[in-house]
């Protein structure tokens, strides 16, 4: 007799364990509940070079609902200027299915504004950013949006030429920037170069090409 009520409890418990699985996945499947909401890590973002590896901004947003369907949702992300109506917007993001998050560094974002929507040095720009969600097989779309401003700079040249000295091999030559950047921002201030020679010394010289 109490063979058989074990018996009796392990089929009770597995039909529990069985029934909350059903739920976990339903509930995972069934997002008919979830408003697409978008949202900003900063809505005042004042990027500075010196930071340039830095976290800028970050975008993020709610699932949305796929209706109980169970169907995949899309997502596009697009940037414009405040008051275009997104005419001729940044595409971000374009039908990604499992990202819930948009993340740009201090120079990225800098270089989106300066080469998509033309930023000057210190220019502040206000953005909107709206998030599209659609469902696999179905007409309808779901829309959020945010808004925040920027204001860029203007960064170092790619190149740098140096006044060096006649025994050294760096002598009116350029220099990638890349090889020198961390050592040349122990050096200078974040100003811009345009038009300039910066004088450098031996000793700094010296230093680049041992790095070199």
């Amino acid at each position: 007799m109490k063979r058989y009520i074990s018996h009796i409890v392990f089929a009770l418990l597995g039909c529990m364990v069985l029934s909350a699985c059903v739920d976990n996945d339903y509930m995972e499947l069934d997002k008919g509940h979830n408003e697409l909401a978008l949202s900003t890590s900063n809505t005042e973002v004042v990027l500075n070079e010196q930071a340039h590896g830095d976290d800028a901004l970050e975008l993020s947003w709610t699932t949305g609902t796929n209706y109980g369907t169970g169907n995949k949702i899309s997502y596009t992300l697009e940037l414009a200027k405040a008051g275009s109506n997104f005419t001729a917007p940044y595409v971000a993001l374009e039908n990604v299915v499992q990202e819930y998050t948009w993340k740009k560094s201090v120079e990225e974002l800098n270089n989106i504004l300066r080469e998509h929507f033309g930023a000057e040095a210190t220019e502040n720009i206000s953005l909107e950013a709206r998030l599209t969600a659609k469902v696999t097989d179905r007409e309808e779309t779901q829309v959020a949006t945010t808004s925040f401003s920027v204001t860029a700079y203007k960064p170092f040249t790619s190149t740098f030429l140096f006044h060096g000295y006649n025994s050294m091999p760096y002598t009116y030559n350029t220099i990638p920037y890349e090889k020198v950047n961390n050592l040349l921002r122990l050096f200078f201030s974040y100003r811009s170069f345009s038009g300039i020679h910066r004088k450098i010394t031996k000793r700094c010289l010296d230093s680049i090409n041992a790095i070199l």
